[in-house]
């Protein structure tokens, strides 16, 4: 499924900052089976990037479970 709201190019109140973003990704993985969510913010975004981090770290939990031996990072 894709999302598109061009309804957010004419109406300011539709934009999200990095961080709006971040809390919006991480309540949507935490409401609905997400399999992935790929490049959610700009490479330079540290804080949203961050903020997300803190929220679902999924890395972390497989480290801790031994669920996983590699992790591909682009």
């Amino acid at each position: 499924m894709i999302w598109q709201y061009p309804e957010a190019e004419k109406t300011p109140d539709f934009k999200m900052t990095g961080q709006q973003l971040a809390g919006f990704d991480a309540q949507l993985l935490s409401e609905r089976p997400v399999i992935t969510i790929e490049n959610p913010f700009d490479q330079d975004d540290w804080l949203a990037w961050t903020l997300f981090a803190a929220q679902v770290d999924e890395v972390q939990k497989a480290v801790d479970v031994k669920s996983c031996n590699a992790l591909l990072l682009k």
